[in-house]
């Protein structure tokens, strides 16, 4: 069994010749425009349920009406049930995420900056039972000595749930790397 899950992605494209149209890396085949959403192609197998899985970054210097805002946006979208957020470290972010555990979400985020607290995820628990949670330090990070913009570790953080409906496992991998 398949469970078919739903990523929003923002595609970074070089445009063609063609206005309005854009030409992904592999193959040089047309993409959609960036921000466009588009429904990916059908798996082999039988669809055991369907989730909606958002990759979110909330810009760490938001001040509390937009870190409110921001969240608003996201968690009241009834097609999204999980969400790897980015640029958590803050605190408007956190008593935003705070608020909506009464709104039905669920929400793991590492509580100092000896680890990934710059990443979070959040979840429906009633769609999704967390199982665990892991990460990885991939880099350690800058500082101005090494670089005009420094930045802090980065992390890869895993988060394992089963889906509620079907008893499957679903896995989000959710990092913030510079490129």
């Amino acid at each position: 069994l398949a469970l078919l899950a739903a990523l929003a992605v923002v595609v970074l494209t070089t445009a063609d010749d063609s206005p309005g149209r854009a030409r992904g890396q592999a193959g040089g085949e047309p993409v959609a425009a960036v921000g466009t959403p588009s429904v990916a192609p059908r798996l082999r197998g039988e669809v055991a349920g369907t989730i909606g899985v958002l990759s979110f970054n909330a810009l760490k210097y938001l001040g509390p009406k937009r870190a409110l805002h921001d969240w608003r946006r996201v968690a009241r979208r009834t097609d999204v049930n999980l969400i790897g957020w980015q640029e958590t470290r803050n605190d408007p972010w956190a008593d935003a995420a705070a608020a909506f555990e009464g709104e039905g979400w669920r929400t793991w985020q590492y509580p100092d900056l000896s680890g990934p607290k710059q990443l979070a995820v959040s979840w429906r628990p009633d769609v999704l039972r967390l199982v665990d949670v892991t990460w990885q330090r991939v880099h350690d990070g800058a500082t101005p000595r090494e670089t005009e913009r420094p930045f802090p570790a980065r992390y890869v953080v895993r988060a394992r749930f089963v889906h509620r409906a079907s008893g499957l496992t679903v896995t989000l991998l959710n990092t913030h790397l510079n490129h």
